[in-house]
């Protein structure tokens, strides 16, 4: 009982896929705040792929359309919980200023 109370009351990070395949039984727990970036060559596609040093990853399926759009939708709700950090906004801001006057044009290009 009590590990359904945590599969159904998840925290906001955290996202319950279903089974990806016909052959699996189970579901995953996707935890939104630790993804990480693999590159998709080191992602084992078949079974002789796993031999591979270079593999880091095994792919297990492709969620439905569905489920992509929830985990998507989530995923805006949990990033745009943490914010980007400040050295984003402060290069945002000095790439502005440069870029500005060519996105006015010559003749509008007074300051502000």
């Amino acid at each position: 009982m009590r590990s359904k109370q945590h599969i159904t009351r998840l925290p906001g990070d955290s996202f319950f896929l279903r089974r990806l395949s016909a052959e699996e039984a189970d579901g995953y727990v996707v935890y939104l705040r630790l993804i990480r970036e693999v590159n998709k060559t080191a992602i084992a596609l078949r079974q002789p792929d796993l031999l591979d040093s270079a593999t880091v990853a095994q792919r297990v399926g492709t969620p439905p359309y569905a489920y992509v759009y929830a985990l998507t939708h989530q995923l805006v709700g949990v990033f745009a919980a943490i914010g980007l950090p400040a050295e984003y906004s402060t290069r945002k801001d000095v790439i502005a200023t440069v870029l500005r006057p060519s996105f006015l044009g010559p003749r509008n290009s007074h300051p502000a």
